[in-house]
């Protein structure tokens, strides 16, 4: 770890022990795993962090106790324990007198919650919602170097995808091809769950690979991300299969322009609610209102959604730092979709796309 990333790190455990104090809550408890690693460098699967002025520890099991000693900064102490266990912060809320603890309360399940109710029987548990994620809306530039790289590696993925795409193959077919082409280009894994949905199925925005065969005259939607150091990307383009429709050619036009006219609109200070509506008035005015139902993006950084949110019950307002997906579509039942996507960071003086994969239709 740099000096300038354990200081970064320092400065935002900081900044929650500030509230903490001005709330006066004891400890948090910091149970969310991208949370943990954005606070801590540890970037394995099972682990929390006890958080309070007088104690700092990373906690977790016998399976990561290499791994944590390499990983965590050192301004946090390392306490392995009993895997699944919550019995070390009985044992220091003891110790330094805690007694007002928080936790997150929307990252714990409920059986969690129970619990910690029972292992610090007694204390007093504070719900803590959101936090965290007052930091990690606003990018530093090293953090918006690895979207930068993680968006690189998905626009070579797609790049090498339309030389495997083919009449035949299968949905299933092009998400094992893809996750193989990012792992290789140095991703530690997709971001989430890639989305390949050709022909009817394309009409669901948040389709599963099947085992459909391509054929001439699918739209075909490809909604995929990686992650690299910590930090997602995440893509959408649809291309066509053989003789596409003239339907299918003027519904992706508009798509296309609809996400063109809202990527010019972002800029900070810039009510997010307003972003999403370029797009959505511009696709009602089409006639096609009713098929775009969804938000129009969301923030991206150390998970695939975070936010702030392009929509319209979204109160945020963009900030020079902020990194969000730009993602109008179009999705008509028994005939297809559209959806095209970009990942797009907030300027001084506007915005910068990311991605470089070409979004005039293409055709296979």
């Amino acid at each position: 770890m740099t000096v300038a990333n354990l200081n970064l790190q320092l400065n935002r455990i900081q900044g929650i022990l500030n509230y903490l104090n001005t709330h006066k809550i004891d400890a948090l408890v910091v149970t969310k795993l991208p949370n943990v690693r954005y606070l801590s460098g540890f970037s394995g699967s099972a682990g929390y962090l006890v958080l309070a002025q007088k104690a700092k520890y990373f906690v977790s099991d016998f399976r990561y106790k290499i791994q944590a000693s390499r990983e965590i900064n050192k301004s946090l102490r390392v306490k392995i324990d009993k895997q699944g266990s919550f019995d070390f912060i009985r044992e220091i809320s003891e110790k330094y007198g805690l007694k007002r603890i928080g936790f997150e309360s929307g990252a714990m399940v409920y059986s969690q919650v129970q619990i910690l109710k029972k292992v610090l029987k007694g204390k007093k548990l504070v719900p803590v919602d959101g936090l965290i994620e007052q930091f990690t809306t606003v990018k530093t530039n090293d953090e918006i170097d690895n979207i930068r790289y993680a968006v690189k590696i998905t626009d070579k993925v797609f790049s090498k995808l339309l030389a495997f795409i083919k009449p035949g193959i299968t949905e299933t077919d092009i998400a094992a091809e893809l996750t193989y082409l990012q792992i290789k280009g140095g991703a530690s894994g997709n971001s989430f769950s890639p989305i390949v949905a050709s022909g009817e199925n394309s009409a669901f925005p948040h389709a599963q690979p099947t085992n459909r065969k391509l054929k001439s005259g699918d739209l075909l939607t490809l909604d995929f991300g990686c992650i690299y150091n910590g930090f997602c990307s995440d893509m959408t383009r649809t291309i066509g299969i053989g003789k596409l429709s003239a339907e299918a050619k003027k519904i992706y036009q508009i798509v296309s322009d609809a996400q063109q006219l809202a990527i010019n609109s972002i800029a900070k200070n810039k009510s997010t609610k307003v972003v999403d509506s370029v797009a959505r008035n511009y696709i009602h005015s089409k006639g096609y209102g009713k098929y775009f139902g969804h938000g129009l993006g969301h923030g991206l950084g150390i998970e695939v959604h975070e936010n702030p949110r392009l929509n319209q019950i979204s109160n945020s307002i963009l900030t020079e730092g902020n990194v969000v997906t730009v993602e109008p579509g179009i999705y008509i039942e028994n005939f297809g979709g559209v959806r095209i996507e970009d990942d797009v960071i907030v300027t001084e003086d506007g915005c910068e796309v990311l991605n470089s994969s070409p979004k005039e239709l293409i055709i296979i």
